[in-house]
């Protein structure tokens, strides 16, 4: 009985995911995966520079849900408008990509390297969707020494990166 109501309870669920986001994609996974990788490292690093607060951390969920309804919305509209996807996807690109941002900017607090074959991807998916390279601007990793943490390009240019 109760492996029924689990297996209802999955099929359920499974459905109202479809009717809300669509098909399951792998822009979808992406995006969900990269939405729990972000949320961790924000912790990781919050932790590390001794800035942990769950007020903070409740402020995270806040936002990946607020990408989460936009991305809803995207689909309703692809299906008001009759296209299968186009719009959800290019929205998630964009949040793919913004995501992408702050899990970097979390790994740099860390002071952590990043490559740049990994920035020159999220240009690649600013662009996919739409924002191209404007979005860009005022991120630490973007543009910068990927072999240098950023502690030291801090040094290097006089100011305090955190």
């Amino acid at each position: 009985m109760t492996e029924n109501i689990i297996k209802m309870s999955a099929a359920a669920l499974g459905g109202i995911f479809g009717i809300v986001f669509g098909e399951w994609s792998t822009v979808m996974q992406v995006i969900l995966g990269i939405i729990v990788v972000d949320y961790l490292t924000g912790i990781l690093s919050a932790t590390t520079n001794g800035a942990l607060s769950s007020k903070v951390g409740f402020k995270g969920i806040a936002k990946k849900m607020a990408i989460l309804s936009v991305i809803v919305v995207a689909h309703l509209l692809d299906t008001l408008l009759g296209d299968k996807s186009m719009l959800r996807d290019a929205v998630t690109f964009f949040y793919i990509a913004n995501e992408l941002i702050s899990i970097l900017e979390n790994v740099a607090k860390m002071n952590v390297g990043i490559p740049s074959n990994l920035q020159d991807m999220i240009k690649k998916l600013l662009s996919m969707s739409g924002e191209g390279e404007s979005y860009t601007g005022g991120h630490e990793f973007i543009d910068s020494d990927p072999t240098k943490k950023s502690d030291e390009k801090g040094k290097e240019d006089g100011s305090k990166r955190n």
